[in-house]
């Protein structure tokens, strides 16, 4: 298939609101034989595009919620130079997350999940992108969707090196918009961090 064709293929899915063609579609453009590559970039986004807009728009994530966010974090190693991608990928994170079964989470069950999502990516992404204001606001909403939603999540987060002042430069410079300054305070507090 070419690029075309698979966004094609995507702009199809999402309109017969199949989520998982479209999850099968971001997972090919993020393979190791199309990440990164130029050719690929636009079917990447287009894939992340759609499934932002078909989880907001109310498709049932609740049962493989896990595995789609898997996808959207190998999309993000892929495609880690490309802010668009990035910023999109970062907005399917919150949007999963919050409608993700937070219930087999409540009791703490999740810490010792084995599951392989590197969540601590998001920290990365904020450093890399400390000039993009969108991703410092979307970093700081995946941060604290993931960590209502998982302790796991939670506690990997809170324990990443250089998170507290990653918020702090986030909510003192980097944020210029004063309603979302909130963002990373809230990212804070879900992560059970205290910012002066």
């Amino acid at each position: 298939m070419t690029p075309d064709e698979v966004v094609e293929g995507i702009e199809a899915a999402e309109e017969g609101g199949d989520v998982v063609k479209v999850v099968t579609f971001l997972d090919l453009t993020s393979s190791n034989e199309y990440g990164g590559e130029e050719d690929w970039a636009e079917a990447a986004e287009a894939a992340l595009d759609a499934l932002y807009r078909l989880v907001k728009g109310g498709a049932s994530v609740v049962s493989s919620s896990d595995n789609y966010l898997k996808a959207v974090f190998d999309s993000l190693n892929a495609w880690e130079e490309e802010d668009a991608i990035v910023e999109v990928g970062l907005g399917c994170i919150v949007s999963i997350a919050s409608k993700a079964d937070k219930e087999s989470s409540k009791d703490g069950d999740d810490v010792n999940d084995t599951d392989e999502i590197p969540v601590e990516f998001v920290l990365d992404l904020m450093k890399d992108f400390e000039d993009e204001q969108t991703i410092q606001e979307q970093s700081c909403l995946a941060m604290e969707g993931l960590a209502l939603w998982k302790k796991r999540y939670k506690n990997v987060l809170a324990a990443a090196e250089g998170i507290k002042e990653e918020l702090l430069a986030a909510r003192d410079q980097r944020i210029t918009n004063e309603r979302n300054k909130a963002y990373p305070v809230r990212a804070a507090k879900a992560l059970g961090i205290k910012l002066e």
